[in-house]
């Protein structure tokens, strides 16, 4: 998962040096003939390269945005004081992209997952301005700069979204919420797979208003043993 503090740090890096760059070519002094000869070329090339670059970009964002959406529930079952009702944990629905994920995080006043979420939205734009950065006698120098300043923006946002993870206290998990198996992982030894035979035969709307309507609350439990790997076991399940 790219929530690994190595992961973000070097993400956090590629973003401050391609702004750095894109910074200096816009305000800073010519002090490389061969890199102004590039940027300032008429060919295809470098607008294709940072279009690239800007596609590769919006790769490691919504890979950065589906590891928050994975870890959410599990950070508000385990890291909040009290325990949560079903809506806001055992009901909250992967998005599979951020467009489609906007509005889960607004409606659980989450402002950081909507953050990253809205960041993701405007990054899938990122590719188109990033490749009229580079000044050209086929576009105006207005639109030029707003692309220009449009792209330091965007990821002006990134940087400052990962410096706020950092500060934010996620869940150490031995095995990833991201699959499957994960998830299994987390409800294998709970009491929520007695009580809740015959769900899966259900609605995903039927089930979740089910669930609603018995107002039970859910946590994060530590089993209290250590598995063969030394890390600590958890399961999902009822809080009283």
């Amino acid at each position: 998962m790219i929530m690994t503090a190595p992961a973000r740090t070097g993400f956090l890096a590629v973003l401050c040096g391609f702004i750095t760059l894109i910074v200096f070519y816009e305000e800073g002094p010519v002090v490389s003939q061969g890199f102004a000869d590039f940027m300032n070329n008429q060919n295809f090339g470098n607008g294709f390269l940072f279009a690239g670059l800007g596609i590769i970009m919006g790769f490691f964002w919504d890979a950065f945005h589906a590891s928050i959406s994975a870890l959410e529930p599990y950070r508000r079952l385990m890291t909040q004081k009290r325990s949560q009702p079903a809506e806001k944990s055992i009901l909250l629905s992967r998005p599979t992209t951020a467009v489609t994920g906007l509005w889960q995080p607004l409606l659980l006043a989450d402002v950081f997952g909507a953050a990253v979420a809205f960041t993701g939205v405007l990054a899938e734009f990122a590719p188109i301005f990033l490749a009229n950065i580079s000044f050209r006698l086929t576009i105006t120098f207005p639109t030029h700069l707003v692309c220009t300043w449009l792209s330091v923006s965007i990821m002006g946002a990134m940087i400052l979204l990962l410096l706020v993870s950092f500060l934010i206290r996620w869940p150490v998990l031995p095995v990833g919420p991201d699959t499957v198996a994960g998830v299994a992982y987390y409800v294998c030894e709970s009491k929520m797979l007695e009580s809740m035979k015959g769900l899966s035969t259900m609605s995903s709307q039927e089930r979740g208003r089910r669930l609603k309507a018995e107002k039970r609350r859910y946590r994060l439990f530590a089993k209290g043993d250590v598995g063969a790997d030394g890390k600590v076991k958890y399961r999902i399940d009822y809080a009283e």
